[in-house]
């Protein structure tokens, strides 16, 4: 096992990131060098998800998130404000910096995977999402090390309000479930 990356880290490795894409998709370039460069990032893209990490998480800070709509869209990018039906999946793997009862994700882990994957449903509208209520049923004890699919939906949206709905479940079980009222605000930057 190796250590865990500290927040500098992580910002540089962001800020990497974020560089290296915004250069690529911005730039002038022919049919083959793009798919030359696609094909590079894919290929690192396979060698890091080859390797297991211990956890993957969006956790609490800027540090440690990694946004997929700052990497896959470029600068000034906005989507139509989600609709009923509309609908977002994620993946987390809870490790032991999330640990709450030994060998179990905390709660408040859960319900923070739960917000962030509610917020992203907004992300890319042009609106900066803030969370105004947020329950969470926890159903079953989460393991740390047991891959989570996290998935979110828009139930209702009026007023600016956002009525969101989502499950986190592994391997055909339902762990938890959690409902959630989104504000939109316009974004100001």
């Amino acid at each position: 096992m190796t250590a865990p990356a500290t927040a500098p880290e992580r910002e540089r490795l962001r800020t990497a990131a974020l560089r290296a894409i915004e250069s690529l998709v911005t730039r002038d370039a022919t049919p083959e060098q793009l798919s030359s460069w696609a094909g590079a990032l894919e290929s690192f893209a396979d060698s890091v998800e080859r390797q297991e990490p211990e956890s993957v998480l969006w956790s609490i800070g800027r540090n440690s998130i990694f946004s997929a709509a700052a990497l896959l869209t470029q600068a000034g990018f906005t989507l139509g404000e989600s609709q009923p039906g509309d609908a977002v999946s994620g993946t987390v793997t809870f490790g032991t910096q999330q640990e709450g009862h030994r060998g179990l994700a905390h709660g408040g882990c859960i319900a923070q995977a739960f917000d962030h994957i509610f917020g992203t449903l907004e992300s890319l509208s042009g609106t900066d999402p803030f969370t105004s209520e947020l329950n969470v049923r926890f159903l079953k004890k989460v393991p740390i090390g047991r891959k989570m699919t996290f998935e979110a939906a828009v139930v209702s949206s009026a007023d600016g309000r956002k009525q969101l709905r989502g499950q986190a479940s592994a391997e055909g079980l339902v762990y938890a479930e959690a409902d959630a009222v989104f504000v939109l605000k316009p974004r100001t930057s």
